[in-house]
């Protein structure tokens, strides 16, 4: 077997390694927090987990924010300050059509608190405090950009439930008139909703598609040359939820569609951890039947799939990667031989409804002589041109 078509794979797993970089920088912020009464009684949530206070009550919350920042191969810390540090507070309003709704507020005046006021997890950070009274009724109280939150519940006669401030002024330059504002403008048609799938996550459910194209490399320590192949798949598109403290719902370890391209290599094993659930187990899910056609040989597999389909793009997912394809292969005068197969790092880019070219670079795999004459190995690439609706 000529060394050539290894050294072309290499050269696509070094431009498949090289675009894994976005992936190693991430952020994150941690906010910690403390609320005591005036003279410094401690307040904690009872069992409705509320902080019941009365209303001539001046309440003390302590607390502190500090993002981190890590860009490999170089990581930061930065503790927050006012205006970026700030403690907000939502309480109900009522809106103009007189339902319920809620009304953001930012609590001031924030003032530098004693680094031993409270105990706190993070070595520099700069704790602030808000000391004040609230009017009666629910309050939750937040540090902006974070999942740091207290509810407070104010004991009292609660006032009539205030309206809603009114959205802020539309700038009028900003607005296009009309050639002739007395003239009643006609309602322009709606435009019919095209129910082409022009991205691949268009899709619902179970979905099928075919495939046709050229297979070119060596087997069985021969070269093969150019060889059809035949595809049919079916596929179940999956979504994934993610629960409010999973550590895929981005409040642990943000997550980021850039680690697509580094997934046939785990993104260096740290990058596991920046991995969309698509990304790691795939959401285009199911079993592909193959056939490969030549004067010399034919072959026939199953193709487990698990790709990440996001835009026009599909690529593998990391376990995806992982599993192999099993098959049957037959040669002429040379005899029947089980084949097992990776996908390095197969795309498939939709260049129409339905339509999508897919590129196979290097499809890699061992083949296992079933009258004992030993193994070999099985190299090359494919490209098809696919119909997914």
């Amino acid at each position: 077997m000529k060394r050539r078509p290894a050294w072309w794979g290499l050269a696509i797993l070094g431009a498949t390694f090289a675009q894994s970089a976005p992936a190693s920088a991430t952020g994150m912020r941690t906010c910690e927090a403390r609320i005591t009464t005036g003279d410094g009684a401690a307040l904690t949530p009872e069992a409705d987990g509320l902080v019941h206070v009365t209303e001539d009550t001046t309440i003390d919350v302590v607390f502190a924010c500090t993002d981190h920042i890590s860009a490999f191969p170089s990581t930061s810390q930065t503790a927050l300050v006012p205006p970026t540090l700030t403690l907000e507070t939502v309480t109900a309003c009522r809106a103009p059509d007189g339902t319920t709704a809620t009304q953001t507020k930012a609590l001031d005046p924030l003032v530098p608190a004693d680094a031993s006021a409270a105990a706190f997890r993070e070595p520099n950070a700069k704790p602030y405090r808000f000391t004040g009274r609230l009017p009666a009724g629910r309050h939750d109280l937040r540090a902006a950009g974070s999942a740091l939150q207290l509810a407070v519940l104010v004991e009292g006669a609660a006032p009539p439930m205030p309206p809603c401030p009114p959205p802020p002024p539309i700038d009028p330059a900003l607005v296009i008139q009309p050639p002739d504002a007395r003239v009643p403008q006609a309602a322009a048609p709606e435009t019919p909703r095209s129910h082409a799938h022009e991205d691949w996550e268009d899709r619902r459910g179970w979905v099928w598609e075919a495939a046709a194209g050229a297979w070119v490399g060596a087997t069985d320590g021969r070269r093969v040359g150019v060889a059809g192949v035949a595809a049919f798949g079916l596929h179940r598109m999956v979504r994934y939820s993610r629960g409010r403290h999973h550590e895929k719902s981005d409040d642990l370890f943000p997550s980021s569609d850039a680690t697509r391209w580094c997934a046939s290599f785990a993104c260096l094993g740290l990058g596991l951890l920046f991995m969309p659930a698509g990304v790691f187990a795939g959401n285009e899910i199911g079993v592909d039947a193959r056939f490969v056609a030549h004067p010399d040989l034919a072959r026939g597999s199953l193709k487990p799939v698990l790709r990440f389909s996001s835009g026009r793009l599909r690529t593998t997912s990391f376990i995806g990667a992982l599993l192999p394809e099993l098959g049957v292969q037959s040669r002429s005068a040379v005899g029947t031989d089980a084949a097992i197969s990776w996908s390095v790092f197969p795309i498939d880019v939709r260049i129409a409804s339905g339509l999508a070219l897919a590129l196979d670079p290097l499809r890699a795999g061992v083949l296992v002589h079933l009258d004992r004459r030993g193994v070999d190995g099985d190299l090359g690439g494919e490209l098809t041109l696919r119909f997914a609706p």
